[in-house]
This record gives C-alpha cells, sequence and structure tokens, in this order.
C-alpha cells in the first residue's frame, strides 16, 4: 500500500528506466550478459512540481460535473463520482477545490482514517522533504515551494487528517479579496 501511494504522490507519472549494463558475463557462452532495465532513482521533488490535482491544472476553470458552493469570496467544489478520491490505492473521504475568480487555487484532501493519514505523512515526506513542523508534539507539516505550498494537518484524538495544497499566486488575491469583504462587513454595522 505504501509503494503504490509513494508512486501517486512522489512520482507524478512514470519515472524513466535507464538501461544498464551488466557486470557479469554469461559463463556457459562467454558473452557479457543483456543490459538490464532497471527504474531510475527518483528525486525528491519541490510543491511547485505538482500542477493542480488529477488532471487540473492551477488557475483553472471548475469542470462541468463538479458541485460548487460559494461563500463571499470564494467557491468550493466537489466531484460527486468521486474518481477523485483515490491516492495510489489509499481511499480518501473527502476532496475539496477552492476556486477564487473561477481560478483553481487550493485543493483540501482529508481522511477519517488513521491508516490513510499515515500514509498520506509518509508518501508527502518522501516526495518532498521531511518538512516544517513548528511543535514536535503536533503532527503538522509544512512544505514550502516558491509558489505552492503544501500543509498536512493530523488530529490525534480522532485520527483524521488533512492536507492542503495552495497555489500562492492566486490565494496572495484571494487574501486581498477576503480583507476588503471583512472590511465592507465592518462598515456595513
Amino acid at each position: 500500500m505504501l509503494l503504490s501511494l509513494l508512486l501517486s504522490l512522489a512520482l507524478a507519472g512514470d519515472r524513466p528506466t535507464e538501461r544498464v549494463p551488466s557486470p557479469g558475463r554469461d559463463a556457459s557462452s562467454g558473452e557479457a550478459d543483456p543490459p538490464v532495465e532497471r527504474l531510475a532513482t527518483p528525486s525528491r521533488r519541490s510543491p511547485d512540481d505538482r500542477d493542480g490535482w488529477k488532471g487540473l491544472p492551477w488557475g483553472a476553470a471548475p469542470l462541468t460535473d463538479m458541485v460548487c458552493n460559494a461563500d463571499s469570496v470564494a467557491q468550493r467544489c466537489t466531484r460527486p463520482d468521486g474518481s477523485d478520491l483515490l491516492v495510489g490505492d489509499l481511499v480518501l473521504n473527502n476532496v475539496t477545490y477552492w476556486f477564487f475568480q473561477d481560478q483553481l487555487y487550493m485543493v483540501l484532501l482529508g481522511t477519517e482514517e488513521h491508516s490513510v493519514a499515515f500514509e498520506l505523512l509518509a508518501g508527502l515526506k518522501a516526495a518532498y522533504g521531511p518538512g516544517f513542523q513548528d511543535n514536535q508534539y503536533i503532527e503538522k507539516y509544512f512544505w514550502h515551494g516558491q509558489k505552492v505550498q503544501v500543509l498536512y494537518e493530523e488530529q490525534k484524538v480522532t485520527g483524521s487528517a488533512t492536507v492542503l495544497y495552495s497555489y500562492g499566486p492566486i490565494q496572495a488575491r484571494v487574501g486581498a479579496a477576503q480583507k476588503a469583504a471583512a472590511q465592507q462587513r465592518s462598515n456595513d454595522l
């Protein structure tokens, strides 16, 4: 199960193979063994290497099959068919897409299963490194790219966890819009 998750989160696609010459010779024929194919060694990636989620890139509009609910600034959408709930062989409880002015800027993954949370954290660490942890006693990790930030947070009591991918260029505009909306509400009071 962990191997499948690592392949899904850390590698984001097929790894290239390389042909490696065999170091030995076939003793019976006296000829060199044929080259052997092996998987190239994966390297850690930056969160910036992730372009959205499940084929929906950052900045894209909601898909036509999504069910969306708008708040004062952004809209939250889900896919009713649940096709985005699989990460490797793990099943998530929910995936929520956040849009601002019809542009994807955030994806929230959620699970209620402790075993799934454990596997998600292991996959994130394999993909992006150990992450930054403010407090060693709280299961909350951050990974920062130039444009994409990742947050993992686990609730020890319930075993639930969330993973948040956020696209900074649009997230900054969302923050400004939220601030303006809050100011307008305070003016209205």
